[in-house]
């Protein structure tokens, strides 16, 4: 894009590059910064006494604002992300690639919405430490920025390891070589994932029906239609595949949502995705004609926990049968680690009642179902 000029001789660049945004500025921050088209997290001022040390500089903040002199006037304070209105549950269409934005358009949408946090947790720095490594190559710190930039990506991997910041760098450099080997980070604009995804998509039992009033995607997942996919004979390659397109679909979303994060969600973490399972459908007669492909789901689904810890804000089991607790939560729950596996509700009927345990209105998500089961039925 064309440079800019400013007073006091700034210049300023913006450009994007890979589906990233990249500013460039030269001269006065703070000038700079009242120019900039997102917020830059306010800084104090560098003291006049001239004894001052650089050493005793607070730490850069990371992913958003980098600059020579670090340091914002807090007298021309840049301009601050409006505080998140209250909305209403907002719906999309039932077909998941109508609610998917060009990745470049959503990743230049992110830097608007990000802000960190003031008081960052020390065991993500201490995690952002280690793994200054990872975050020097483009690579490394482009798959970071897929799983939610600083600090979500390394709050996400240290909550799944137990605020462990030794086994959470070992999780984090294995998902980053295991994105890196299979070229996860390009899968949204490569051929042969693009081409599974729509072969399998119709088929696939779970879709989109919209996001919480705070941010968080929301699908549904008919348990009835699974039974029906894996009967299908997928080749476990194949359902791998669809199932990381679609796991990428899902972060890109829940990027999006970081403009309208409420204080039910921590300010490390973006708004986490919302899981409604219906199992009114489910039977064990069906489950014994899919055992082969219900492994093969249960090894892809393992991934979640490997390579996408802590995605899921909530998920809502409704209408269970009594053989999901003899025979089919047995098995999902030893792929789940105890952190995943305490935002399972199930339940007969979504009512008040259970907002507390949600963090976000029951009544968002009846009003959701509401109306994809309407569309549904039209569709029908």
């Amino acid at each position: 894009r064309h440079p800019q000029r400013f007073p006091a001789m700034s210049l300023i660049f913006t450009c994007s590059l890979l589906g990233e945004d990249l500013v460039l500025a030269c001269g006065n921050t703070s000038d700079v910064a009242e120019h900039l088209e997102f917020a830059v997290p306010a800084v104090p001022a560098v003291p006049e006494h001239s004894d001052y040390k650089a050493s005793e500089r607070p730490p850069r903040q990371d992913s958003i604002w980098f600059s020579c002199d670090e340091f914002v006037d807090k007298g021309k304070a840049p301009r601050v992300e409006a505080e998140a209105k209250t909305e209403e549950p907002s719906e999309v269409s039932s077909d998941s690639t109508d609610v998917e934005v060009d990745a470049e358009k959503e990743m230049s949408q992110m830097s608007t919405f990000r802000v960190v946090p003031r008081d960052v947790d020390e065991r993500v720095q201490e995690l952002h430490r280690r793994l200054e490594d990872v975050v020097m190559d483009p690579a490394g710190s482009g798959s970071i920025e897929k799983l939610g930039g600083y600090p979500t990506c390394y709050w996400r991997f240290l909550r799944s390891c137990n605020n462990d910041t030794k086994a959470a760098e070992a999780k984090l450099r294995a998902t980053v070589r295991f994105r890196q080997r299979l070229g996860v980070d390009q899968l949204l604009c490569t051929e042969k994932p693009k081409e599974v995804f729509e072969k399998l998509k119709d088929a696939w039992p779970e879709v989109w029906i919209g996001t919480t009033s705070d941010g968080s995607p929301v699908s549904f997942f008919d348990v009835g239609k699974a039974v029906r996919f894996l009967q299908l004979g997928v080749q476990e390659e194949e359902l791998r595949l669809f199932w990381m397109v679609w796991m990428e679909r899902s972060n890109q979303q829940q990027r999006q949502g970081l403009g309208k994060a409420s204080g039910s969600i921590d300010p490390h973490d973006m708004p986490g995705t919302v899981v409604i399972y219906d199992l009114k459908e489910l039977h064990l007669s069906q489950l014994t004609s899919c055992l082969s492909g219900l492994h093969s789901l249960i090894k892809v689904l393992g991934l979640a926990e490997k390579h996408y810890p802590s995605n899921l804000r909530k998920a809502v089991v409704l209408n269970a049968p009594a053989v999901f607790s003899r025979m089919v939560w047995p098995l999902v729950h030893k792929v789940l680690d105890a952190e995943t596996s305490k935002d399972v509700l199930v339940c007969d009927a979504l009512d008040e009642d259970f907002s507390s345990q949600l963090g976000f209105g029951a009544s968002e998500l009846v009003e959701l179902l509401r109306k994809h089961q309407g569309t549904s039925d039209a569709e029908g």
